[in-house]
């Protein structure tokens, strides 16, 4: 494609984008690890850093004007944020102690042990020892001290000689800059990138090259068809009723244990409503969650997945074994009615009247 490019005068201008994308990457390399780490939190697996990081930063970010705001924290976002600092769940310090542990030691074998940030994370103490003072020391496993915090908002904050909010207010400036720097030096280069690339290739091809399926609506066609594999036909629909006799030829062990509400509703199924079916469909990342519908616009499922030959479709589309895998809406259908009793939610989706008010 380059080549092409570079043969034709009013294109060669496209070729820089693919030098961008190197030097883009290059800083990717350097960046990639103190970012996953620092910024992202890969440090630090347990959600108690997460309060912690969302109380030191909230009272910060509460001050700019919404568009200015880290993403995370704009008016749009404010809801679901408040719920999760503030939900009453269940914390096991032993757990988080030994997730911690673990995490810590993580970035100690990425950054190295003489790394500043590794450092300044650790304060001098191996992964262990810090995990445990972390863990033990926090108060914000409780859903109460984490609202006073909250409602605090800076002053709070700043008084606070929590060693979780401690952690989250030394390391937050490093977080910071690591942030601006990745954001700037590889993901703004790299969109703009690939953006004259994408140029590029429509005024080579034009539309002959249909678009990615993230982010750009995009419709595929194909037939529900089963395949051969290893010398066995595989049918084109599973069942309700195959679902069972699947979990008993492994015995219902897990992953392949069904649910208990399951057996309990077994006698009111229809075993033989389809439950999976597969097609031809060519489908990508992204597509999980389509709707599949047949030629008179009827939504018989949902997309989710493609059996292991369908990766090969990222590349090259062939329908010899590739196939798009659906849930089937009459399973749907006889799930929400006979084994969740959501009669409400299934008068909805097919636009009748409750059962309550029949």
């Amino acid at each position: 494609m380059r080549d092409q490019l570079r043969r034709r005068k009013e294109l060669r201008h496209f070729d820089a984008a693919w030098n961008d994308v190197a030097v883009a990457e290059q800083r990717r390399a350097g960046l990639v690890m103190p970012d996953a780490f620092i910024d992202s939190g890969r440090a630090f697996a347990t959600p108690l850093f997460g309060y912690a990081r969302s109380l030191v930063r909230l009272p910060v970010e509460n001050a700019k004007p919404d568009a200015d705001r880290l993403p995370e924290y704009t008016q749009a976002k404010r809801g679901p944020l408040e719920h999760r600092l503030l939900a009453d769940v269940p914390v096991y310090p032993e757990l988080e102690e030994a997730k911690l542990t673990e995490s810590l030691k993580f970035m100690v074998a990425k950054l190295g042990a003489n790394s500043t940030l590794a450092g300044k994370v650790l304060a001098g103490k191996s992964p262990e020892a810090r995990a445990k003072e972390l863990v033990r020391g926090t108060k914000l496993t409780s859903a109460a001290e984490r609202k006073r915090l909250l409602e605090g908002g800076a002053e709070a904050i700043r008084s606070s000689d929590d060693p979780m909010i401690a952690l989250a207010r030394a390391i937050d400036p490093d977080a910071r800059t690591l942030r601006r720097e990745y954001e700037s030096q590889v993901d703004e280069p790299l969109t703009q990138a690939l953006t004259q690339i994408n140029r590029a290739r429509f005024a080579l091809y034009g539309s002959g090259l249909y678009p990615d399926a993230t982010g750009t609506l995009r419709l595929a066609f194909g037939v529900v068809k089963g395949y051969e594999q290893d010398g066995e036909q595989i049918p084109p629909w599973t069942t309700i009723g195959g679902a069972f006799q699947h979990e008993q030829r492994h015995d219902a062990k897990p992953p392949y244990q069904l649910p208990e509400s399951w057996h309990t509703a077994h006698d009111k199924l229809d075993l033989k409503t389809p439950f999976n079916f597969v097609s031809t469909a060519d489908i990508t990342g992204g597509n999980s969650g389509s709707p599949v519908v047949n030629r008179n616009g009827d939504l018989v499922g949902i997309i989710f997945d493609s059996n292991r030959q369908g990766v090969a479709m990222n590349f090259a589309y062939e329908d010899v074994q590739a196939r798009a895998v659906s849930v089937d809406s009459r399973a749907v259908i006889e799930a929400l009615r006979n084994i969740y009793g959501a009669d409400a939610l299934l008068a909805e989706l097919l636009g009748v009247a409750p059962l309550a008010a029949q």
